[in-house]
């Protein structure tokens, strides 16, 4: 009898704890549960979605030119008296090669939100997304837009530029050291 008093007094000092109170319900119309098994990856226009960015890109470019431009003449002139009074000979020889060579490679690794912007019927999901950063007068920013597939998301909601179809990915920056290469030392 004195076990079941002692949590009978338990149970009244402590309160009651019910089976789902580890698990709070929302309430509302958007009202999700909080499960091992939900799915958090995008799949509304209006989610968000982090785009990992790893892009390389390297281009080379080479080419060579010759040319060979080469003449000869031969003439004369008449003196006074109908005869040759001299001959002379022309030649004349150029040649020009050259050769010109250019190497790039650029490389952009960023991670960045972007949203679903329209679904259309067969799944394919439009994204948009911008991000701007300003840091001591100088500001970056990179803009993503692009389709994705759902089955392309990680677990994570993540997805890998890569995986972008007709991906457009731009980078802009603009900085004091830039403005001042292009219009010299005076402020603007």
């Amino acid at each position: 009898m004195k076990p079941f008093a002692i949590a009978i007094l338990c149970a009244l000092t402590f309160g009651v704890a019910y089976a789902d109170s580890l698990y709070p319900l929302e309430q509302g119309k958007n009202a999700t549960t909080s499960s091992f098994f939900n799915d958090s990856r995008a799949r509304k226009v209006g989610d968000p979605i982090t785009v990992i960015i790893v892009e390389n890109a390297t281009g080379t470019v080479t080419s060579s030119a010759k040319a060979s431009v080469s003449s000869n003449g031969t003439g004369g002139y008449t003196g006074p008296t109908g005869n040759i009074a001299r001959t002379f000979g022309l030649d004349g020889a150029t040649n020009s090669s050259g050769d010109a060579s250019v190497s790039r490679t650029d490389a952009l690794n960023a991670t960045m939100a972007a949203r679903i912007t329209k679904i259309y019927d067969n799944g394919i999901m439009k994204i948009d997304g911008t991000k701007t950063v300003e840091n001591n007068n100088q500001q970056e920013s990179i803009q993503v837009t692009g389709f994705i597939r759902q089955q392309d998301i990680a677990p994570d909601n993540t997805i890998n530029s890569r995986m972008i179809a007709d991906a457009q990915i731009t980078y802009t920056g603009k900085s004091v050291t830039h403005r001042r290469l292009l219009f010299g030392f005076i402020p603007i």
